[in-house]
């Protein structure tokens, strides 16, 4: 295998950091853009490997100056956006996002980012838009694997040439058959660990391989039509792949096997590779390390400041200013800290090892004192600490982990086998199902002095075509439990943020929950207040009381399935919950009454609001004059509405 340099590479890197930059700028035509991380992969596991592999055949491979290699190769530019980061954060955000950031600072200074996001963020939801470095959960698997693999390597080392070929292939297809799994029951796990992604990097060292070991393919077309093959590949899962899709697992092959294709394509000159060659494709490509850093900070940062989404020109703005913080970054940080004649070894440690030292230190203050918060106004303490009350208060209300499935946490077998949330007294007429919205209004009933029975779970749509495996089971599993019980209704519940219901969704779940002869109601979903900690925080570090005054809220999704849901179920079936909740504060609607909270985030329910709403929904249904059993026939009908 030739160590030459091969421009088209740098090429790839940019096609593959693009898409990443542009899908995180909410650009719609990269809905898939995320694949671009995969391509990276791929190239990551490429080349680490094929110097690991020269080097060891020539003799002159070493773990301490391998190790050196990658310090100086990721280090310097990480620490210096991590720490322009937590400056600017500490100037921008409120207290308890600078607590985030330095916590997520610390992980990814330690190289396990990945792991400290699986448990804390779904990459795809909101919150994680508003999370400066969240995207280096990517250089923790690659740091990870930068560990192992030269380990693997050596131990392999002699005998049969098939051996190490044979083995990073089983390993592969092991970790690929894994992601797969694990995309059906625990989709965190498969994005963000090392074991469900590495076989994209072994993907890049099975190219190593093959381009050493196998004779050049044959035929003067080839290569171009390799190329060819491999960046429409690529393009295909950037332009048609999107955040709802059961993924990693089996769909990154579209995005992997593209970029290998691509690696693998012989060297001989073609139209393909020049390319990909490009001067300016090839400077964005010796950028990409530093703008893949930059750009998710700067849009991060910028949303949080702004408390809302950002339009389309000042994203765009937002992106053109990465491109010379990328540069700079590269020509005055990362090429002279690659360079052991400019800097050598010991000074290089001495300068890394003392900045990191530090800001670690500083990270581990600001986490420690949840965002320096010792150093803000009473106000803002007092309002974080109802803030935080409140949630531990709803996750008893809605009987985590007893009758609420949370997401991410495993296969759900063992929560399966130990729910029991049958309902107890006029409850017991009542099965609650749906997602997070759905147990906030199992927890309004009790604190309205009703046990229902309840099957909900964190992100558990009630519509069939959006179930996820774990959640049909677990409904299916709820109604067979209460089969036998006459008169039960089920009152469905779901978050709209990703978009309203349609009329053939209502429908559809409609006929779901009523295939047993129950009778199903609706509750309308939540009016949502997107920024509301942060706006809360904001105006009691400017000196104004948070809890007074108007707070922007969106209802448009809500209102248009509220009145799909009237428009199939009939509106005596149909809980309305946003005129439940908005009637609780002041008009039109509000996130607090009086001295109280109602929300725990832009649409969960507090103890004070589920307090409120409790006797609004029991009187919904428990109408005067309900009789229980017998009241309704089980034919599907509403309670005697």
């Amino acid at each position: 295998m030739s160590a030459r340099y091969r421009p088209e590479i740098d090429g790839l890197r940019a096609i593959a950091v693009l898409p990443v930059v542009f899908f995180h700028a909410g650009v719609p035509a990269f809905s898939g853009g995320f694949v671009g991380v995969d391509v990276f992969f791929v190239i990551s596991g490429y080349l680490i490997s094929g110097i690991i592999i020269e080097q060891r055949a020539q003799g002159e491979f070493s773990l301490a100056r391998f190790y050196e290699r990658r310090a100086r190769r990721l280090l310097p530019s990480l620490l210096t956006v991590i720490i322009a980061t937590c400056v600017a954060a500490a100037f921008i955000v409120a207290p308890f996002r600078l607590a985030e950031i330095a916590k997520s600072s610390i992980a990814a200074l330690t190289f396990t980012a990945n792991i400290y996001f699986w448990a804390a963020t779904d990459y795809f939801a909101t919150a994680a838009k508003l999370q400066p470095l969240i995207h280096t959960w990517t250089l923790g698997i690659e740091e990870q694997f930068y560990i192992l693999f030269p380990l693997l390597v050596i131990a392999l080392a002699g005998g049969s040439r098939l051996k190490l070929p044979l083995v990073v292939a089983v390993l592969a297809v092991l970790s690929l058959l894994y992601s797969q799994a694990l995309t059906r029951w625990d989709k965190a796990s498969a994005y963000y660990l090392l074991q469900s992604r590495g076989w994209e990097l072994l993907a890049g060292v099975l190219v190593t391989l093959a381009r050493s070991r196998l004779p050049p393919v044959p035929g003067s077309w080839t290569p171009t039509a390799m190329r060819v093959v491999g960046l429409l590949l690529i393009a295909l899962a950037v332009t048609t792949y999107h955040e709802a899709m059961r993924l990693p697992g089996l769909a990154m092959l579209v995005p992997v096997v593209g970029a290998a294709l691509v690696l693998y394509a012989p060297d001989r000159g073609e139209p393909v590779a020049s390319a990909m060659a490009w001067r300016p494709l090839v400077a964005v490509g010796l950028i990409s390390y530093a703008l893949y850093l930059w750009h998710q900070p700067v849009l991060a940062l910028a949303r949080l400041a702004t408390t809302d989404d950002l339009s389309p020109t000042l994203a765009g703005a937002l992106v053109a200013a990465c491109f010379p913080l990328a540069w700079a970054t590269w020509r005055f940080i990362e090429q002279p800290a690659r360079d052991r004649r400019r800097m050598p070894l010991r000074p290089f440690l001495a300068a890394i090892g003392s900045a990191s030292a530090a800001t670690l230190a500083f990270a581990v203050l600001v986490a420690g004192t949840n965002g320096l918060s010792f150093l803000v106004r009473p106000a803002y303490v007092a309002v974080t600490a109802q803030f935080e009350r409140e949630a531990s208060s709803r996750a008893d209300g809605i009987r985590t982990d007893a009758c609420h499935l949370r997401a991410n946490r495993g296969a759900p077998e063992p929560f399966l086998a130990q729910w029991n949330c049958l309902g107890e007294g006029p409850g017991a007429t009542v099965l609650v199902a749906g997602d997070s919205h759905a147990a906030d209004k199992a927890f309004a009933l009790r604190a309205a002095g009703i046990e229902p029975a309840q099957a909900t779970g964190a992100g558990c749509s009630v519509v069939p075509r959006l179930m996820r495996p774990e959640c049909r089971a677990f409904f299916v599993m709820a109604l067979e439990k209460l089969k036998g019980r006459p008169g039960l209704r089920v009152l469905l519940a779901q978050s709209v943020s990703a978009g309203a219901l349609s009329p053939d969704d209502i429908a559809a779940a409609g006929a779901f929950f009523a295939a047993a002869g129950h009778s199903v109601l609706w509750a309308s979903p939540m009016p949502a207040f997107p920024r509301i900690r942060d706006e809360m925080a904001a105006r009691a570090q400017s000196g104004d009381n948070p809890l007074s005054g108007a707070y922007p809220f969106a209802n448009a999704a809500a209102e248009a399935s509220r009145l799909a849901m009237v428009d199939g179920a009939g509106a005596a079936r149909v809980f309305d919950t946003q005129q439940a909740f908005c009637a609780i504060g002041q008009a039109p609607c509000s996130p607090y009454a009086r001295e109280d909270l109602l929300l725990i985030d832009p649409d969960h329910l507090s103890g004070a609001a589920a307090r409120a709403m409790g006797p609004k929904l029991a009187a919904f249904l428990f109408p005067p004059g309900w009789q229980g059993a017998g009241q309704d026939g089980g034919d599907g009908r509403a309670n005697g509405r």
